[in-house]
This record gives C-alpha cells, sequence and structure tokens, in this order.
C-alpha cells in the first residue's frame, strides 16, 4: 500500500464516524468516497466492513422498537442481500474503470435530493412489495458501489418513524447491508489479508468520530448540518464524476 494509506485511514474514519455519530448514517458513504481517492474501490469497501458493522449492530442494539422492525423491515432487508449477492449491476471486482463513476453518480443523486428536501410519498399499503424491491434496487447498488444510501434510506425516511426509530433501522439496514457487501469483496480480501488489519485500525477512529459526532449534535442544529452535509456529499459526487472523466 502506498505510504499516504494509513494516514489517510485515520483521517477519513475519524471524519466518517464524526458523521455517523452527527447523522446516525454516512459512515460508508465517506469512507468508500474517500477511499476510493487512494486505493482501489474495491479495497475501500473492504476497509470499510468492520467498522461500519460493528457501528452499525452497536446504534441497533441500543435503538428502541427493535422487534417490530426487524419483523416490518423484513423484506427490505432480504432484498438488499438478493441485490447484492444478485443484483443486474457488475460488482465491485468487475467494474474498476466505471466504478468510480458509478460512486459519483450515487453520491450526486443523494446529496442533491438532500438539498432539494425531497422526500417519497409514504408507501401505505403498497409497502409489503415495494420494500422487497427498493431493498433489490439499493443491494444492486451496494454491490456496484460499495455505498448503500440510495434508495434505502429515502425510502426508510418515507416510513414517518420517529427520529430513534428511524436511526434504529438505518442500523439494521445498514448492518445487513455491510454482511452482504462482504461476501462481494471477499475474494479481495483473502487475496490482501492486510485489508482485514486495515479495517481493524480503522474501527479505534472510528469509534471516536461517533463520540465526537454525538457531542457535536448536542450543539449544532440539526438542520444546518444536514444543509452542510449534503452539500459535501454532492460536491464529493461531481468531484468523482469529473475525475472518472479524464
Amino acid at each position: 500500500m502506498d505510504t499516504c494509506f494509513w494516514p489517510a485511514l485515520l483521517i477519513v474514519f475519524l471524519l466518517a464516524g464524526t458523521v455517523k455519530g452527527l447523522a446516525g448514517f454516512g459512515l460508508p458513504t465517506v469512507t468508500v468516497a474517500l477511499m476510493a481517492l487512494v486505493v482501489s474501490p474495491v479495497a475501500a469497501a473492504a476497509v470499510m466492513l468492520i467498522p461500519s458493522f460493528l457501528t452499525n449492530l452497536w446504534q441497533y442494539a441500543r435503538g428502541v422498537d427493535r422487534w417490530p422492525l426487524l419483523r416490518r423491515l423484513l423484506g427490505l432487508n432480504v432484498g438488499i442481500v438478493a441485490g447484492t449477492c444478485w443484483g443486474f449491476l457488475p460488482g465491485l471486482a468487475q467494474a474498476r474503470e466505471g466504478t468510480r463513476l458509478l460512486i459519483g453518480a450515487v453520491l450526486l443523486v443523494y446529496g442533491l435530493l438532500g438539498l432539494l428536501r425531497w422526500r417519497p410519498p409514504a408507501p401505505g399499503r403498497h409497502e409489503w412489495w415495494l420494500g422487497p424491491w427498493v431493498g433489490y434496487l439499493g443491494g444492486a447498488l451496494s454491490a456496484a458501489s460499495g455505498i448503500f444510501v440510495v434508495p434505502v434510506i429515502m425510502y426508510l425516511q418515507s416510513l414517518a418513524l420517529r427520529k430513534e426509530a428511524l436511526l434504529t433501522a438505518l442500523g439494521l439496514c445498514f448492518s445487513v447491508a455491510t454482511l452482504a457487501l462482504g461476501t462481494e469483496v471477499a475474494d479481495a480480501v483473502r487475496a490482501r489479508p492486510e485489508l482485514i488489519l486495515a479495517s481493524l485500525l480503522a474501527l479505534g477512529p472510528a469509534l471516536l468520530g461517533m463520540e465526537l459526532g454525538r457531542r457535536l449534535r448536542q450543539r449544532l442544529g440539526e438542520m444546518a448540518f444536514q444543509r452542510a452535509f449534503m452539500a459535501a456529499i454532492s460536491t464529493l459526487g461531481a468531484y468523482l464524476l469529473w475525475q472518472a472523466q479524464r
């Protein structure tokens, strides 16, 4: 690995953990997008696995309404696994040239929708069949980009869950998505075992960042943070799109 990899790892995961502590999500989005600037996208996704899974599992375990949400979101999570393992897009390991382009597009769309404060309508009586299809699309995008935000977060927001219940649901779905993504990058991890060491080392700054983010959340208005975060995500997505076309 390049000598700049290890300092970048610590800085990126500290930043990503801070974002997650503030918003309850964003660790995979920030880490894969930024680490993909210094390593391959599949390596960036592999390094993200342990911090993402453990922080999301912890977020779910300390949340509210865990069992009702587990039952309600079962179809969504089955769809996430199916889309990741049997999606219609090339996986990270196969789509080397187009992966950065896809990551940039996903981030740009997500950031712009957030800035516009667009929310999809509530699924209502269609939730039973819509959830699995949303999960399948999200899983397919996750397998191809390493980022699992679109359209799963928008779907969860459409359910009008209470704030704490939404955080619990995010922890559950992202834990499942991380495990499923692990099957996609398993070959890369076996070929480069140092990625496991990097992932373990990244857990420390990620947890420290989460604590910093939690404290900042008490001081920073949620609306101001959401706007700044979405603007940063849009800018990063546009930059990755520009870089991929060079």
